[in-house]
């Protein structure tokens, strides 16, 4: 069976020290405890509170882009009420519809088409064979008589990447005759994105039903077209607070839908912000604390380690010293103890000491005379019992008469006659001592 090694003997040691000391260990285990506790909880409120950052972010940009969209509808519906579009549509835009464009810089260009798709008016870029029947926003507006909202695409009229917007002209019978098309530029969108004071460290993006990016803050007009996973999150990801992992960092995401129309054509924002800067400033604190409680409690430890020695320890071994004292018959010193209760115990113990070497005196000092006595008796004694029965001889015994045959029990007549044994024995009835028998 293998032997317990050195630490093992000296953690479980049953000593007073040793003893103190574990107890000393366990009433540091709630603190650990605690700011364990303390980590587990900053790092939850770090998270909780990045939530509700993104979801904040995420609230004012869609209610920010709500707005735009709101404009950019309205806009497209006054322009379908102005009578130089009335039926039937003539060829051509009215002399004032570039100034009314200037008024709305987020439109990049206006178009009128017909019922067969041809664009009839387009403020900006090429005129000429412009045909957009095969464009869903355009179906979608024409089906449904409403505002309709495009997705992404390459505008053919100024060649650029466009979002487009649509709203049917209907005449008076409630037949659809055409449409008023509005183009926004995803490079200007994204600038929108960019003016919204997001946070430095935030993802911001828009995309089409499709799932196809539109607009993006920090800008990177590369990603224009791609699918939302090229960020490495997807769009079937829960809309609220979702946790997903980028290039290693941890981030709250967040997402809704800014507009439906009425064909369930959707325009989504998205809202990635990390939160690893708060985790690590919930772990850092989390360091700090332990290392403060850590010399907290190692200067505690010491200073519990010099009053426990100063105290107790150290009176313990002197009044060990003066046991040793006292078992070799020495008065123990006279020493003061810091402890009121170890110095009591001294002064009973000392009390004790008096006591036991007084009485360690008086058996010496009884001892001594009686040894004195002895040794002042004659050279030769005979000590009896109250029959004369012979108990003990002492001295030069050659002095007596004994008998040639003596046995072993004698009686003093034995020795000295029966006339003297008579008269001994009648003045000292108990116990008869002779001396000086010569």
């Amino acid at each position: 069976m293998p032997k317990p090694s050195m630490k093992s003997i000296v953690i479980f040691s049953s000593s007073l020290q040793h003893r103190l000391y574990r107890l000393f260990i366990l009433l540091s285990l709630p603190g650990i405890l605690v700011i364990l506790f303390s980590l587990w909880h900053a790092k939850e409120t770090a998270r909780q509170e990045s939530r509700l950052q993104a979801l904040t972010v995420a609230e004012q940009l869609m209610d920010q882009q709500t707005e735009l969209l709101k404009k950019i509808k309205t806009f497209t519906i006054q322009l379908a009420d102005l009578k130089d579009f009335a039926a039937p549509l003539q060829t051509g835009c009215p002399y004032y519809l570039a100034k009314i464009q200037k008024l709305q810089p987020e439109i990049a260009n206006i178009g009128i088409v017909n019922i067969q798709g041809d664009a009839v008016c387009l403020l900006q870029g090429r005129k000429e064979n412009i045909n957009i029947a095969d464009r869903e926003y355009f179906k979608n507006a024409v089906a449904t008589k409403s505002f309709a909202i495009g997705y992404f695409q390459k505008d053919r009229s100024i060649n650029s990447l466009s979002f487009n917007f649509a709203y049917p002209l209907i005449d008076q019978q409630q037949q659809v005759y055409g449409a008023v098309v509005t183009v926004v530029t995803l490079d200007w969108w994204s600038q929108i994105l960019a003016n919204s004071h997001l946070p430095e460290d935030a993802i911001a993006v828009i995309t089409d039903n499709n799932g196809r990016i539109i607009a993006n803050y920090p800008n990177d007009p590369s990603l224009f077209g791609e699918n939302i996973n090229a960020y490495g999150f997807s769009s079937e990801l829960p809309m609220l607070n979702s946790t997903i992992e980028l290039q290693g960092i941890n981030h709250i995401l967040h997402s809704k839908t800014m507009y439906t129309d009425e064909t369930k054509n959707s325009l989504n924002v998205y809202v990635v912000m990390p939160f690893n800067n708060a985790i690590q400033a919930a772990n850092q604190l989390f360091f700090i604390t332990l290392a403060a409680f850590t010399l907290m409690i190692i200067g505690l430890s010491i200073f519990a380690h010099s009053q426990l020695k100063r105290n107790v320890l150290t009176p313990i071994a002197q009044l060990t010293l003066t046991i040793k004292e006292l078992a070799q018959g020495l008065l123990p010193k006279q020493f003061s103890l810091n402890s009121p209760e170890l110095n009591t115990l001294y002064q009973h113990f000392k009390a004790m000491a008096q006591t036991r070497l007084t009485a360690e005196a008086s058996v010496k000092r009884q001892h001594d005379e009686l040894s004195s006595l002895l040794n002042a008796l004659p050279d030769t004694y005979i000590r009896i019992n109250v029959h004369g029965d012979v108990l003990n001889l002492g001295g030069q015994i050659s002095q007596l008469n004994l008998p040639v045959c003596a046995r072993s029990k004698l009686h003093l007549r034995e020795l000295l006659g029966e006339e003297k044994v008579n008269s001994y024995l009648g003045i000292y009835p108990v116990k008869i001592k002779l001396a000086n028998l010569s």
